[in-house]
């Protein structure tokens, strides 16, 4: 689908795409949804499921002057309806006391049982953003006074996706945060403290994105705290960039993260073996830009984030009800 998105309304709260499914005379289809301050809005793109296989998903935005890409990937049996995205784009910074009403508000909703298991989704993946931006305004502000930096979101504005999905019968949801644009622009300061700012604020917000999707979130340092013992960390740049990746196709790495490698023209911090979460190996590393110190973590499923696997039950049910009904 294409929306062109009013971007007023897009500061006054996320955009939830949910992707729902309809009969029509072709057969069964699967279509995206969005829901905003702005409105609805309901894709004219049909993907007809006898005509197609949805393998993966992909958002695009542009809210300046580049395409921005945030991509889910679906498994064997996994379906684009098992998927629920709150999209934070043009979100303004938020103070900690307006965090803790927010929350307040939910609480009370919550109590007076004003939420259903749908609401209860949406309640969570909007809860994430905001704390995460209001961790990432704090943050931010400390280390703008301490390097003595003017600094304010005017050319690149926050894109942040939570995306929560089920993909099959097992009674667990999946939470992701990807940070597709984070960084604050710098208008004034001396060049070492603007890349100290950068390696700080990189790292930082490694740490907030995992506490704002729970206590239980898994992110970079969660990985590489919990990596096997004698785990080193080997730094790859453009001197060794090749026989780096070379030793690790021989190794038996993963193709698509060395791929990656060669194609990164960053010097990246990379663990020299996976560390094991829920049975699966799972790998996260560091991009350092070198001429501006900015830093994103990485994991491997693509996002610039953290994940957190949870018990739920019926969530997807209640969110299919509420959202097939349209058709």
């Amino acid at each position: 689908m294409r929306a062109n998105l009013d971007s007023e309304a897009l500061s006054r709260g996320p955009v939830d795409i949910t992707y729902v499914e309809g009969v029509d005379g072709d057969g069964t289809f699967q279509v995206a949804r969005l829901s905003y301050a702005g409105g609805t809005v309901t894709g004219d793109g049909r993907v007809h499921l006898n005509q197609a296989v949805i393998v993966g998903l992909k958002l695009r935005v542009r809210p300046r002057y580049e395409w921005l890409e945030h991509h889910t990937r679906l498994g064997d049996g996994e379906q684009a309806t098992g998927v629920f995205h709150a999209l934070g784009l043009n979100l303004p910074d938020l103070p900690a006391d307006a965090l803790s009403r927010m929350e307040q508000d939910r609480e009370r909703a919550a109590a007076e049982g004003q939420t259903d298991d749908y609401s209860a989704l949406r309640f969570y993946t909007h809860s994430v953003l905001a704390r995460f931006i209001a961790g990432q305004t704090q943050a931010e502000q400390d280390a703008a006074a301490k390097f003595g930096l003017v600094t304010g979101r005017t050319e690149r504005p926050r894109v942040l996706v939570v995306t929560a999905s089920r993909h099959s019968d097992e009674a667990s949801l999946l939470a992701t945060l990807d940070l597709v644009q984070s960084h604050t622009d710098i208008h004034a300061g001396e060049t070492p403290q603007v890349r100290a700012f950068n390696y700080l604020a990189g790292i930082t917000e490694a740490e907030l994105e995992r506490a704002a999707l729970s206590e239980f979130g898994v992110g970079l340092l969660t990985l590489w705290d919990n990596a096997a013992p004698g785990t080193r960390l080997v730094i790859i740049n453009n001197g060794n960039r090749k026989a780096a990746s070379d030793a690790m196709r021989q190794g038996g790495y993963p193709a698509d993260l060395v791929d990656r490698l060669e194609r990164n023209r960053k010097i990246t911090l990379f663990p020299e073996r996976p560390t094991v979460v829920n049975g699966r190996e799972r790998w996260a590393w560091l991009e350092i830009d070198p001429d501006s110190g900015e830093t994103i973590a990485f994991m491997d499923d693509g996002t610039r984030g953290a994940m957190l696997e949870v018990d739920v039950t019926n969530w997807f049910v209640e969110a299919q009800m509420g959202v097939v009904g349209f058709f």
